[in-house]
């Protein structure tokens, strides 16, 4: 949250990086997310979750006959996880 000193008031600020901007795959923007975002522990603890309930919210703008199912894009997780993950890592 920042402030307007000039109006005393409080808005919401999101920043976006547009420094890897790429049509690929989703699970790099996500990986390198959460890597430069979250610390060792809190992925240990929590990763699943983060992975399950973004692909709620992504697989619910897709077509029901896509055939993309949570264990699909979680074997592509696992498969293309570890580039970003390295990217998310020498840059924080």
């Amino acid at each position: 949250m920042a402030v307007r000193a000039h109006l005393r008031s409080y808005f919401q600020l999101k920043l976006i990086d547009f420094g890897n901007i790429s049509a690929t795959h989703p699970v790099y923007d996500l990986v390198y997310y959460f890597y430069m975002n979250t610390d060792k522990e809190f992925r240990t603890k929590h990763l699943e979750n983060l992975v399950k309930g973004y692909f709620d919210i992504f697989g619910s703008y897709l077509p029901d006959d896509d055939g993309l199912t949570y264990d699909v894009f979680k074997a592509e997780f696992d498969k293309r996880r570890e580039g970003p993950q390295l990217v998310g890592m020498i840059v924080s």
